[in-house]
């Protein structure tokens, strides 16, 4: 038998239906991608929001309000360092929760309530300043995923525990950061902007990751787009999986709008940007799993065009067809905590993981949805993993016997 074949499982869904050919391993022409870095992260999306964080005054009162935002919800605190109320921002709208007040933010920063009160923002820090201090040894050990409460403010600006020689993609809260000038994280306010959406002047509406794979001597780079609407929760999430280097690729979406997300994800010749394709490869999208037992934001992709694919024996996750596409939903909870960081993959990480192979390819679209949630959810996906892995090379055939010699 050519090694070239992969051990294909006949499989069925719950329901009795048939589910595509599965595979144990991949053949000796798979090419291996690779995430290691980021040249462009600008998927955009229509839940996009102005960064409203900072301190504030408001009119002659001299207690002042120090808005903290994370993605595009936060929290407003006075000066006594009392939580006031929640808020939500969408694009420059901010609302109060459950308080009926919304205001509006215009270029220079200040908000305009609708019941007439105004907030400007002020370069005085009436709260906490530890600039350029050690963040890491205080606890705030996220790499400047959310904001650091102890670094507090500087100049109006929350600070996050960034490190000047890591390597973060656009959009990051640490990317371009005001660092501190050691190698070691320290508090730093993210770089001055408008918004924390990952649009960017000049730049394509997409997440490019430059040289995946070298194939026949020329670079690969995958490319990921946006079909009709995205609905994004905090497209600041959006990058590889440790912020620095992949291995895996984060895209985060909105679970409270129920929309379905379409991305297009091709592979193109690093220098023509033209589509290429390769003969195997296998594409993994994992973590699949959902915000709580009642089923509130489950993660669900639809997928269709690959070859094979792998799903663990006890997997975590169900599929089923959907006309011609595989439909591939959570069903286990989980969150950030247990996402993988190495293509080695736990029996609990695989559990909640799909890999599908693909050959002659060079684009493929996945639907990435989760409904029902009360913020986002992010969908991770990834190069072939310890889940997939190559095929062992057939034995040889013994050589025959010789003939025995005829007796004179």
């Amino acid at each position: 038998m050519s090694k070239l074949l992969t051990l294909l499982v006949s499989a069925f869904s719950s329901s009795g239906e048939p589910l595509p050919p599965r595979s144990e391993c991949v053949g000796e022409f798979n090419v291996d991608l690779s995430f290691s870095q980021i040249s462009t992260n600008n998927l955009g999306g229509t839940g996009a929001c102005t960064d409203v964080g900072g301190t504030y005054t408001e009119g002659g009162n001299p207690e002042y309000r120090l808005l903290q935002q994370t993605g595009c919800s936060g929290s407003c605190f006075v000066s006594s360092g009392a939580k006031a109320w929640d808020f939500t921002v969408a694009g420059t709208s901010v609302s109060i929760t459950g308080g009926g007040l919304t205001g509006n933010v215009d270029s220079s920063g200040t908000i305009v309530w609708s019941n007439g009160i105004t907030y400007t923002k002020t370069a005085t820090a009436a709260a906490s300043d530890r600039y350029h201090e050690d963040c890491w040894s205080n606890g705030c050990t996220d790499d400047g995923a959310s904001v650091c409460d102890w670094c507090g403010v500087h100049n109006g600006r929350q600070m996050y525990c960034c490190r000047r020689d890591y390597t973060y993609a656009i959009g990051h809260n640490c990317y371009a950061a005001d660092f501190a000038n050691v190698d070691q994280h320290r508090c730093a306010p993210k770089m001055a902007a408008t918004t924390t959406t990952t649009t960017a002047v000049g730049l394509a509406r997409e997440i490019r990751l430059p040289s995946v794979a070298t194939y026949l001597g020329k670079q690969v780079d995958l490319v990921v787009k946006v079909i009709g609407t995205y609905q994004v929760h905090n497209p600041s999430a959006n990058g590889l999986s440790s912020g620095r280097r992949g291995p895996f690729l984060k895209i985060n979406v909105d679970a409270k709008s129920d929309s379905i997300n379409t991305f297009q994800f091709q592979l193109q010749d690093s220098s023509s940007k033209q589509p290429l394709s390769l003969p195997e490869f296998v594409f993994t999208v994992l973590e699949l799993d959902m915000a709580g037992e009642d089923r509130r934001g489950r993660e669900s992709i639809e997928i269709s065009g690959f070859e094979s694919w792998k799903m663990e024996a006890g997997s975590r996750v169900e599929a089923s067809m959907r006309g011609s596409k595989l439909h591939v939903d959570a069903n286990t909870t989980g969150g950030g905590s247990n996402h993988p960081q190495t293509v080695f993959l736990t029996p609990e990480q695989a559990s909640k993981a799909v890999s599908f192979i693909f050959k002659n390819k060079n684009t493929w679209n996945i639907k990435a949805f989760a409904k029902q949630g009360r913020g986002g959810r992010n969908f991770l996906f990834g190069p072939r993993t310890s889940q997939l892995p190559i095929c062992p090379s057939p034995s040889p055939s013994p050589s025959p016997s010789p003939s025995p010699s005829p007796s004179p």
